[in-house]
């Protein structure tokens, strides 16, 4: 299994977010349920995932991001990020940038 999906760390726990998310109508998953198919090839496509995600959820915005890679031996965390609302509370419009 080798890939890289965004880590996510809330209040209710730390989930990973899902390839596919809308068709597979899953958003988040536990690290023991992570499988190849939810990994994405490039840390950009989980950036942009995340990306429309937060714009169609908000809620998720105020959770800690990071983007991690999968192999077979173990879970990277490579970078930390933050979302940032560029839009308004009626029609969001996150970007997701490397935190600083």
């Amino acid at each position: 299994m080798v890939g890289f999906t965004i880590k996510s760390v809330s209040e209710d726990g730390t989930f990973y977010l899902v390839k596919n998310w809308r068709k597979n109508k899953k958003m988040w998953i536990g690290s023991s349920l992570i499988k190849q198919e939810h990994l994405y090839k490039s840390e950009k496509l989980a950036r942009n995932a995340l990306e429309k995600l937060l714009n169609l959820m908000n809620e998720y915005a105020k959770d800690t991001f990071t983007v991690v890679y999968f192999n077979a031996d173990a879970v990277y965390d490579l970078t930390p990020l933050t979302a940032v609302n560029h839009g308004d509370d009626w029609k969001p419009d996150y970007k997701v940038f490397q935190k600083s």
